[in-house]
């Protein structure tokens, strides 16, 4: 055949011959409102020999085929079917002959493919030899509907329909007739279920003042013909809509930047503004589908139809009714975010949230939408608001559902007493949420309200956060502080919580508070998710209950544990996870959809990244936790995915590290990463014994009573079948493995380090919380309706288990700081930290391993020492750098001291610029500290023998000692001290003229700049690891450095002046951190939802396409504006 094109410049025209209208076909007839007015009668219409009441009516319009249509020949209204596409499952060429079917004799179709992966043009001409097809590259129905302005010209009407819905013989002329009859702009049909045609999709619906709909019929009711009668409504759908073409002109199509939900309500209401009508007419039915992936809501995100809503109020409204109705939606959208954290749905919080803030950055583009609304604006709003239904349409909504909950109670107990679950029953919101979500509040802000308001003590790892802009700079610089400096990626904690301190204005103590409490509600929130969609609210309740109950987490604040804290409540967000993505019932059902492999990765990437960056011994966790799910899942079933789990599990875990990076590689190359991954290095203290761990006896929280949480376990395994019992059966694997685990960390010790016994619990405790959940699901479908006998009995010892287990919470949680100490070291060592000179010096710390507050490195027989800038401790020092060779000779000189060949240790250690020597026994003064962690006799002697060292007295329990011959970290000194200490250590020694050496405090952005005068002809001695990064400059030119002690680095000062000592970020540092932002700035775009191209090929019935194009772009040569007559393909 012939091709023929025509491009979107040059319009086709439906060749009508024009005939002058009668008297009685006036323009007024034609064009409904002021959109009309003034212009002239289409020339596609002819009045001359046709009114709309010329045909017969026929319900139903089911004409038989043999009957002479009522409308022949070319003077009816030209009306252009625009069927908008993308990637159509079988259901098109169904539609296509539904347009083909139709008698009316002046339609003409109009096929707009928006980027299909495969070209439909061969389809359409398979069923509709005659239609156009237009190909576009957005892929959007609205710039896709958009696309027929200009694209055909001569026509009075638009037929906008879906791919998926079939229109019924006679429903275009009953669309067009109701046009004329009822003068309106915008015709709608009556929709009906694709599979079960007595049941209503929509005819239409109206909106309340604040925008959200209020259909006329309710979703799937029962055909009856009780909304036969042609009315008018405030919007109808768009599946198929006919819009009067100059009106649709006028408004300028449907609104582009609110695609994904919204659209038709958006036209429709600037056309009543505009002064169009919009009817329903029940005659024209059209069965539909719901499965167009361009132009149907199914998977969309709640919070795009929030925002477009609120998108659409702002834009319609006058000025005037927008300040009376504004403040009011302002309002229901809070107390709408109140109610659904109080029923548990964070996620609903989240969406009103983000809509408020998406239309308040889209402000500028809204308020130029609102100039283009008022010139055509012919309405007053109160006239339209009496169109509008009064009140809330969310208000009411949520009052129907709560009385419809109150009338199926009575079915929900029959059912029960039946052993089966009510219909419906599930996720459903109930009063369950409510209960949750109190109970947790209650314990989690009650039991913590003195640690919100009076901050975390910096016990053990809860130290305090540091200097943001210090943070930050070593962060991005690659230069640590911890120890005498060296050259290494920096933690991501520094980069998290200096970003979160500059957005709450410096407040670096609540930023602090409020990071070491938030993995207790973050684990109580994902354990209440933990079965969403696959268990009933009761077991999810349940999940929660024993969460909250469990005294683990509740010892990690009171002895200090951040990791196992933050591992504690990533546990359950992990189970859920790799659950989800290996596929095994009920997980596999779970709600909402875990969605592709892409996206679960990325998911549990987050979830391990989040942990890690204040506990990496997350990833072991993770791989344990992988490996006990795939193996016990596998051996009791053959259904689901293992390796699905596995390969998720493995990606996470490297999307992590990616995320990480430079760190990820620092840690990996170190010597040190055992300690640091696994936060433990070989301590003094006594292991846990099996009987403590069993109890989750870690702490002052815990004892006999927590037996009960066991008695769950080993309940929840008996009662329950099928599933339920594979589940359980991987929750007592989880226990058991955590009790060998505790028992191998106390065969092990010291000579190899174990995580701390509160981490190595955290799978025994979500075990738990998992088998609770299964407990109470087996109760309902396994053990409810049968006979009675010993599963009804072990169920009530487990309910009374868990009510016995938590009372101690309950006397526990009303001193509001989880007893937790009242004072801490730092609030004892802040004296002297307000001493001149504190920042250009170092502090010394000596003790257990187990009782520091930082990482550090090995001393001797279970004590470690770290070296900290000033007297404070930074969330840098926790993960450490590995030790460099400052660091070896410190620890060779503290031997040499605790066997006695020292009496002057000040003078050793004044090298690395320490000032004062803080030794650890306890984690808190007393009285608060009461527990002891003595270390070496032999080295607690010798250094109250050491002439150079001079205790101070700061608090009970905490012995402080000030170095009498320190050493500025940065100082001045005549050419003969450093001639003396180059090469050698006689710079440090007592009899070296001390009066010549001056601190040089240098002012800057610490760690990596700094800037001061210098005197002439003296040397700049930094006590640092000498790098090749660092650059000294004096009166604006570099000088050389040499060596000193060594390890360190000295530099002459010449003639004198302005001296810049400035660090250089290595230019891998820098790849690194960009590729960090690359990644990081991709997850939205991985994460996005969307209807998966290849599930909708599949899904058809021909033959498979071909993958040429893969992502939809148009072939190379080919117009992709071109307008073709799918008939014209070979």
């Amino acid at each position: 055949m012939d091709a023929r094109t025509a491009t979107s410049t040059a319009r086709f025209s439906l060749m009508s011959p024009r005939r002058q209208p009668t008297s009685n076909m006036s323009d007024s007839s034609l064009a409904s409102g002021p959109s009309g007015a003034n212009r002239p009668v289409s020339t596609s219409i002819d009045g001359d020999d046709w009114t709309p009441d010329s045909t017969p009516y026929v319900e139903g319009y089911d004409v038989a085929p043999d009957t002479v249509p009522a409308m022949v020949g070319v003077g009816v209204p030209a009306v252009v079917a625009v069927v908008p596409t993308r990637n159509p499952g079988p259901w098109l060429e169904t539609m296509l002959a539904s347009l083909a079917a139709q008698e009316y004799a002046n339609l003409t179709t109009l096929v707009i493919d928006a980027g299909s992966v495969v070209d439909v043009a061969a389809r359409v001409a398979e069923v509709l030899p005659n239609a156009f097809v237009k190909r576009v590259r957005e892929p959007s129905f609205a710039v896709a509907a958009n696309d027929a302005l200009g694209t055909i010209e001569g026509a009075s009407f638009y037929l906008f329909c879906h791919d998926d819905v079939e229109l019924r013989p006679g429903a275009v002329q009953a669309l067009v007739e109701e046009a004329f009859r009822s003068n309106a702009g915008i015709v709608g049909a009556k929709l009906v279920d694709w599979d079960h045609d007595d049941h209503l999709r929509s005819v239409g619906g109206s909106i309340d003042k604040f925008g959200f709909s209020w259909p006329i019929a309710e979703p799937d009711e029962l055909d009856q013909a009780q909304h036969d009668a042609v009315r008018e409504a405030f919007v109808v759908s768009s599946a198929t809509m006919l819009v009067r073409a100059d009106l649709f002109a006028d408004l300028g199509g449907f609104s582009t930047d609110i695609d994904g939900w919204g659209e038709e309500l958006d036209l429709c209401w600037r056309a009543k503004i505009a002064g169009g009508r919009t009817v329903v007419m029940p005659a024209a039915v059209v069965r539909h589908r719901e499965r167009s992936e361009l132009a149907d809501p199914t998977g969309r995100s709640q919070h795009v139809a929030l925002r477009h809503q609120a998108r659409i109020m702002l834009v319609c409204y006058s000025p005037l009714q927008l300040v009376r109705i504004g403040p009011q939606a302002l309002i229901l959208a809070i107390l709408d975010m109140i109610g659904a954290l109080l029923r548990g749905r964070v996620a609903t919080a989240r969406d009103v949230g983000s809509a408020i803030v998406w239309n308040v950055a889209h402000l500028p583009t809204t308020l130029r939408i609102r100039g283009r609304v008022k010139r055509s604006r012919r309405i007053r709003d109160h006239e339209i608001r009496r169109m509008q239904v009064k009140g809330s349409v969310r208000v009411v909504s949520f009052l129907r559902q709560r009385a419809a909950a109150e009338r199926s109670l009575a079915s929900t107990l029959a059912a029960a007493a039946r052993g089966r679950p009510a219909e419906g029953e599930g996720d459903g919101d109930g009063y369950w949420p409510v209960a949750a979500f109190v109970a947790s509040a209650v314990v989690l802000f009650v039991g913590s309200r003195t640690l919100i308001g009076s901050g975390v003590p910096a016990v053990r790892e809860f130290v305090p956060l540091g200097e943001p802009s210090q943070l930050l700079a070593e962060w991005w610089s690659g230069w640590r502080t911890p120890g005498v400096g060296s050259a290494s990626g920096a933690p991501t904690i520094n980069v998290l919580a200096a970003v979160l301190s500059w957005l709450t204005f410096g407040s670096t103590g609540l930023v602090r508070t409020a990071l070491i409490l938030a993995p207790l509600p973050w684990g109580a929130w994902a354990s209440w998710r933990l079965l969403r969609g696959c268990a009933s609210p009761q077991a999810r309740a349940a999940a929660l209950v024993t969460y909250l109950v469990n005294p683990l987490p509740y010892n990690a604040i009171a002895e200090g544990r951040w990791q196992a804290l933050v591992v504690y409540g990533a546990a359950p967000a992990l189970l859920g996870r790799i659950a989800r993505a290996g596929e095994w019932a009920p997980f596999d059902r779970a709600n909402p959809s875990p969605g592709s492999v892409q996206r679960q990765i990325v998911g549990l990437g987050l979830v391990v990244a989040f942990a890690t960056t204040f506990a990496p011994v997350t990833v072991f966790v993770t791989i344990v936790m992988c490996v006990l799910i795939a193996a016990v899942l596998g051996a009791l079933t053959r259904t689901g995915r293992p390796g699905r789990a596995v390969l998720v599990t493995g990606g996470a875990l490297t999307f992590s590290a990616v995320l990480h990076l430079p760190w990820t590689l620092a840690l990996l190359g170190s010597s040190n990463r055992w300690s640091v991954l696994a936060g433990a290095d070989p301590g003094r203290r006594t292991p846990l014994s099996l009987r403590d761990a069993v109890l989750f006896d870690t702490g002052p929280h815990g004892g006999w009573v927590s037996l009960g949480l066991m008695v769950v376990a080993a309940v929840a395994l008996l009662i329950s079948a099928r599933e339920r019992f594979r589940w359980s059966a991987l929750a007592a694997a989880l226990i058991v493995s955590s009790l060998a685990a505790v028992v191998a960390a106390g065969r092990l010790a010291p000579s190899i380090a174990l995580p701390a016994p509160e981490v190595l619990l955290a799978p025994a405790a979500v075990g738990i919380v998992l088998a609770a959940a299964l407990g109470v699901e087996a109760f309902r479908l396994d053990v409810v309706g049968g006979a009675f006998g010993a599963r009804q009995v072990l169920s009530l010892l487990a309910a009374v288990a868990v009510a016995v287990s938590s009372l101690p919470l309950i006397v526990d949680f009303v001193g509001g700081r989880w007893l937790a100490p009242v004072s801490d070291i730092d609030v004892a060592l802040r004296p002297i930290g307000k001493a001149g000179g504190v920042e250009n010096s170092r502090t010394l710390w000596i003790g257990d391993a187990d009782a520091l507050s930082v990482q550090g490195w090995p001393l001797a027989d279970g004590m470690k020492f770290a070296l900290t800038d000033g007297v404070a401790p930074t969330v840098s020092s926790l993960f450490p750098p590995e030790a460099g060779d400052a660091e070896h000779e410190m620890r060779t000189a503290l031997r040499d001291a605790m066997e006695g060949r020292s009496g002057r240790l000040g003078a050793e250690l004044s090298r690395f610029g320490v000032r004062y020597v803080v030794v650890a026994q306890r984690l808190a003064p007393l009285p608060y500290g009461r527990t002891t962690f003595p270390i070496d006799a032999a080295l607690d002697d010798h250094l109250n023998e050491q002439f150079d060292l001079a205790r101070i007295e700061v608090a009970p329990g905490i012995e402080v000692y000030e170095n009498l011959a320190f050493l500025p970290v940065r100082s001045t000194f005549t050419a003969a001290a450093g001639q003396a200490g180059e090469g050698s250590t006689d710079a440090a020694d007592p009899e070296v003229d001390r009066s010549a050496v001056e601190a040089w405090d240098g002012t800057g952005r610490p760690p990596v700049r700094y800037e001061g005068d210098v005197p002439a002809d003296r040397r700049i001695l930094v006590l640092s690891a000498i790098d090749g990064g660092w650059t000294m400059t004096v009166d604006g030119d570099e000088v050389e450095s040499s060596r000193a002690f060594g390890w360190a680095a000295s530099y002459p000062t010449g003639s004198g002046g302005d001296a810049e000592l400035t660090y250089s970020t290595p230019a891998l540092q820098v790849v690194l951190h960009l590729l960090q932002f690359v990644v990081l700035g991709s997850i939205p775009w991985v994460r996005r939802r969307r209807v998966s191209e290849f599930r909708t090929r599949r899904s058809r019935s021909h033959q498979p396409p071909s993958l040429e194009h893969p992502d939809g772009d148009i072939p190379e040569g080919a117009d992709p504006d071109a307008l073709t007559r799918a008939g014209d393909t070979t």
